[in-house]
């Protein structure tokens, strides 16, 4: 069938085991062992790698009903005739999900408490997108687009105006918010070669004039970048001008990963991947870089991040969060699980038992987190960033 069953990459072997279907049935790696355990119609009821296992149910037509995560979290799905999801049940707390005739979620209500409702044009593309709480407003956002689809306009309700200037081509050139504005050039090749923003944004050493070494950036105003061969970045150096700089350093492993991250304090950090490439966890190393001072341990639905767990010598308990995989776009949910007394890492008690969804995150149309909403229906202070820079 054409299917990859060994590799060997600088003498780090993998291999594969598939069903007579082409179905992975197990994968192992250096220190890795990913196991699937699949129904007679190939469907996955389980997978485990090393010893954390993701447990998966499904209804009659095949339709997944439920997923259990390593650490006992449950999601359940519930869906409508057409196969459409009406109902995410997770920490507690229930998504349910209303769609227009063409299959567009036009609302999600979180709890019974925060509804996320969504307006469309005559093109099909999101124009307003308004969240609110027990009925009272919290957030809107407007979207304005010109003919060809580019978003020129966006007022939100918490953070002002924002209109975009763009080149022929739909580049972004100019942002001109409530109180403050942002300015980008680009070379004939589209790379970005002039940005300014206001000195009081995040990032403001990153200003000014972009250079390249082919297609890879050298410098961004203060910040200067090394590569190696393959053209992956191999340092970050801020300039500083009264004192050494801050430098990052990073490693890559055979396959093109990344290996590790010295950040300036000296602080290193390494990643381990499984054979599916994924990442599934992440460790700061003690001073003496051998021993392991903290963890993070990541849990996969297929491609996407269900869930992560952080255990540290600093923390007397491991946290762990789930999402954002099961709600979709528009809103990106956030879970913590602690122990199964349901105690939080400062000895607090969780919402409800071992699982509680702490807050959920407005997002745009980007899919990138906006506003961090409580499920009661509070904002809770968020930093607002700049165009090119989300």
């Amino acid at each position: 069938m054409g299917q990859v069953i060994r590799k060997d990459v600088g003498g780090a072997v993998t291999t594969f085991t598939y069903t007579t279907t082409g179905k992975l049935l197990r994968a192992t790696a250096p220190g890795v062992s990913l196991t699937i355990e699949r129904d007679a119609t190939g469907r996955a009821l389980s997978e485990t790698l090393n010893d954390r296992t993701t447990t998966y149910e499904y209804d009659a037509v095949g339709r997944r009903t439920s997923r259990t995560t390593p650490t006992g979290a449950t999601s359940s799905f519930a869906y409508d005739a057409a196969g459409r999801r009406t109902a995410l049940t997770t920490a507690g707390r229930t998504f349910a999900f209303e769609y227009d005739a063409a299959g567009r979620e036009l609302a999600r209500h979180i709890g019974g408490t925060v509804t996320l409702a969504n307006t469309f044009d005559s093109q099909g593309r999101l124009a307003l997108q308004s969240v609110t709480a027990d009925g009272r407003p919290v957030q809107q956002r407007a979207y304005t687009y010109r003919p060809d689809g580019h978003l020129v306009a966006l007022d939100d309700q918490l953070n002002g105006a924002s209109r975009f200037g763009l080149d022929t081509t739909g580049r972004v050139t100019t942002v001109d918010a409530t109180d403050w504005s942002e300015r980008y050039a680009y070379d004939q090749a589209g790379n970005l070669t002039q940005a300014e923003w206001p000195a009081s944004h995040p990032g403001h050493e990153a200003t000014g004039r972009r250079t390249y070494a082919n297609t890879c950036i050298t410098g961004a105003g203060r910040v200067r970048y090394e590569h190696d061969a393959a053209g992956r970045i191999t340092l970050r150096q801020k300039i500083r001008l009264s004192r050494k700089p801050d430098t990052w350093r990073y490693t890559w492993d055979a396959e093109d990963r990344l290996a590790s991250v010295t950040t300036p304090d000296g602080t290193v950090w390494q990643y381990q991947y499984d054979p599916l490439d994924r990442r599934i966890s992440k460790q700061r190393l003690a001073a003496d870089h051998a021993s392991v001072v903290e963890q993070t341990d990541f849990t996969w639905d297929g491609e996407t991040l269900c869930e992560q767990t952080t255990t540290a010598v600093a923390l007397p308990l491991p946290v762990t969060s789930q999402g954002p995989s099961d709600c979709g776009g528009g809103i990106v949910a956030v879970g913590e699980v602690h122990d199964s007394d349901g105690e939080r890492a400062d000895g607090s008690l969780a919402l409800e038992g071992p699982q509680a969804v702490g807050c959920v995150h407005d997002a745009d149309l980007c899919e990138q987190p906006r506003d961090p909403l409580e499920c009661a229906g509070h904002l809770r202070p968020w930093l607002l960033l700049g165009f090119w820079r989300q």
